[in-house]
């Protein structure tokens, strides 16, 4: 919706850092100053609704990309080892690839609408560089979420 129908943004990306305490999820997004006021609502829109709009096939296609990607990683000496550390780390023991693919098995897309809506609920930031005289405040963009 974002850059391929409306052209509001040359590039748009989303990233995630979960932690065991804390998390921190980020869009990323370059723009001109004159899609701006149009780019923030257009976004605000995409991440209310998104959660709702997702189908079983998109849910299903997600899960098999995450089971593919784990399974791969396995292959290599330096993913297993962070693998390990990183679960140790969390949860202070190292997960059988099985169990993590039959936690993914389990995920509904009520679990993916519940988060995302958990998301969106959480403290908020923005950081923006170049000209932003018409971008919103970060309250009114928080207002759009709710």
């Amino acid at each position: 919706e974002i850059r391929e129908k409306r052209g509001l943004v040359y590039t748009i990306s989303s990233f995630a850092f979960p932690f065991s305490d804390t998390g921190l999820f980020g869009i990323y997004a370059g723009t001109g100053e004159k899609q701006i006021e149009e780019f923030i609502p257009v976004l605000c829109d995409e991440l209310k609704n998104s959660p709702k709009t997702i189908s079983e096939n998109e849910i299903k296609k997600g899960k098999a990309q995450l089971k593919a990607n784990l399974l791969m990683a396995r292959e290599r000496a330096n993913s297993r080892c962070r693998s390990a550390a990183n679960q140790l780390l969390y949860f202070n023991r190292v997960i059988e690839p099985e169990e993590i693919t039959t936690k993914i098995d389990n995920v509904t897309k009520d679990t993916v609408e519940r988060i995302a809506h958990n998301i969106l609920k959480t403290p908020m930031t923005i950081a923006s560089i170049g000209p932003i005289k018409k971008l919103e405040t970060l309250d009114k963009i928080k207002s759009r979420l709710n």
